[in-house]
């Protein structure tokens, strides 16, 4: 993996994630971008902009620990900056992000045993156009595929191509954006005959401060990383096996402080813990 350099940051809990690559200095992150991920199956998503009241609190909060019953995930930083180092549950799930000239140029996902890595390409804008997929071995790096993304006015991604390692189109992703009368952000993802809707609240999110996490989830297809500006309410798909419900407990600076997942096969029950940035 050509100019990276690994930085470990280790994922999450709800998803698989795999990879494992080479690192560069870590940098002080990017303004982040709002914009939507999407991954197979499902596609994670950002809410749309809204004209809402902001929170009054004026606290920037990072999270470096989820906590349930039966596994603790902890969060890492390099030093003092907001940018994601690592993200670990203790049961050999990572994933690592990758710096250079102060923006995030890839991913590397370890899960089972494997090991596949991202390489990020941006436009004269500095987004992120085009997403290379490579699997990691002994011997060599294996190209996977890879997709292309584009955005609307409002910086959102409003679609995105999938690519075969010969450069023949699998598939294309369409994204619609609007608010419901309760001020609710909801995000349609349209796959072929498939229709995806995400629904968020107007709450600080989760990983509101960290720069680029929609990225991890749209690669990695982990639900968490999707509460970046917002946080997840709902996921409601045409084949409903993917749905996913999500209620909170905030605290005073109006961040999540409990999160509370429903699936059709599992309840998760996650405290939060926060540093300030």
């Amino acid at each position: 993996m050509k100019n990276t350099t690994v930085y470990v940051i280790l994922l999450i809990a709800l998803s698989s994630l795999a990879a494992c690559s080479k690192s560069t200095p870590p940098i002080a992150p990017e303004k982040p971008i709002v914009i939507v991920p999407t991954t197979p199956p499902t596609t994670p998503v950002t809410p749309p902009p809204t004209t809402t009241i902001p929170p009054t609190s004026t606290a920037k909060l990072l999270p470096v620990k989820l906590e349930s019953a039966t596994q603790s995930i902890v969060f890492k930083y390099i030093g003092e900056s907001n940018s994601l180092l690592s993200a670990d549950n203790g049961a050999g799930k990572k994933v690592i992000i990758m710096y250079k000239d102060n923006q995030m140029n890839g991913l590397l996902i370890h899960e089972a045993n494997k090991v596949h890595y991202v390489d990020y390409y941006r436009d004269e804008q500095k987004r992120i156009v085009k997403v290379i997929q490579w699997t990691q071995t002994e011997s060599d790096d294996i190209p996977m595929g890879s997709y292309s993304i584009e955005y609307n006015e409002q910086q959102q991604i409003s679609v995105i191509k999938y690519y075969t390692n010969k450069d023949q189109l699998l598939r294309t992703k369409l994204f619609a954006y609007a608010l419901s009368t309760d001020q609710m952000g909801i995000v349609i993802e349209t796959n072929g005959s498939e229709s995806t809707r995400y629904t968020y609240d107007q709450k600080n999110g989760l990983f509101k401060n960290v720069a680029n996490v929609q990225f991890i989830a749209l690669e990695t297809g982990d639900h968490l990383f999707l509460s970046a500006e917002h946080n997840l309410l709902s996921i409601s798909a045409t084949t409903p096996k993917n749905d996913l419900t999500c209620s909170y407990e905030y605290n005073t600076d109006a961040y999540p402080s409990v999160i509370n997942w429903k699936t059709p096969q599992a309840n998760m029950l996650f405290k939060v813990s926060y540093k300030t940035f």
